[in-house]
């Protein structure tokens, strides 16, 4: 494939460079929020025995080894979402 340069009017070099400067970084903010967890539930003991009541469509990834740590609680989702619109599951 053909390496393209010419870039979008409204994106300045400085962005450009701000947003590959980004990009080449490790991405680690989805591991520390499973990291952080226990802290954040400690924040939170107000929610105990809550219900989600807004409309809700939970969709995971087939391939999301979150989706299937989660599974004993993501079968469990009609019973503090009652407003659960659908369960699926995306290929």
């Amino acid at each position: 494939m053909r390496e393209t340069r010419i870039r979008a009017a409204y994106l300045l070099p400085r962005d450009l460079y701000r947003y590959a400067n980004g990009c080449s970084r490790p991405c680690r903010g989805g591991l520390r929020w499973y990291r952080a967890q226990d802290y954040l539930w400690q924040g939170t003991p107000f929610l105990i025995g809550r219900t989600m009541l807004q409309p809700t469509l939970y969709i995971g990834g087939s391939d999301d080894a979150v989706v299937e740590f989660a599974r004993p609680y993501a079968d469990k989702l009609e019973k503090s979402v009652p407003n659960l619109w659908n369960k699926t599951s995306a290929e």
